[in-house]
């Protein structure tokens, strides 16, 4: 099948520099059901899931500073 290796691509490339890189029409692979994919999400989370994550980076970056400031000075012994 020539979508597995990719030589579909190829060739649509190669018509389009052929042409001074026109457009070229891509084929359907999906006989038009490129749409109806069940249990597709979005890749982008909500502000809800943006918000809550950010609030855990940054306490975790605290955490990370907290430290910094507690070893500054020490030995590698002293940090254990």
């Amino acid at each position: 099948m020539i979508w597995q290796n990719g030589a579909v691509f190829a060739e649509l490339g190669a018509m389009s520099m052929n042409n001074g890189n026109l457009p070229v029409e891509v084929p359907d692979f999906t006989r038009g059901a490129w749409n109806q994919v069940k249990g597709y999400t979005h890749a982008y989370a909500l502000p809800e899931q943006e918000a809550e994550t950010m609030a855990k980076a940054k306490a975790f970056t605290e955490q990370l500073k907290a430290k910094r400031k507690n070893n500054i000075g020490k030995t590698c012994k002293e940090r254990g």
